[in-house]
């Protein structure tokens, strides 16, 4: 589940798209999706600063206290798209970084 969320995640920080010469490239998106980078890139830093065990306990715990009872749903399925979010933020953080080393060999 954590990879299948990885590359939404990774296409909204780094779009690949053509360059001028035709050739597929992952620079920087364009600027027409400036929001979503931003949103993007806010949301896999925000996740990477938290150690996993206060997002399985945010998850677990406290999403309950917060949300109305029809809303919060069973304590697994939270726990699993805690723990998807937070290596989905990762893997898309190492590819993001593939991405910008293609050239540094």
């Amino acid at each position: 589940m954590g990879r299948a969320i990885t590359h939404p995640v990774l296409v909204l920080v780094r779009r690949p798209h053509r360059d001028a010469d035709g050739a597929w490239t992952c620079a920087d998106a364009p600027v027409r999706d400036a929001i979503l980078n931003v949103f993007a890139v806010v949301l896999i830093d925000f996740v990477r600063s938290l150690p996993l065990l206060v997002t399985l306990f945010t998850a677990a715990v406290f999403i309950p206290i917060i949300l109305p009872s029809w809303l919060e749903g069973d304590k697994i399925w939270r726990v699993i798209i805690a723990f998807s979010l937070f290596f989905a933020c990762y893997q898309a953080e190492v590819f993001r970084g593939a991405g910008d080393s293609k050239g540094a060999v």
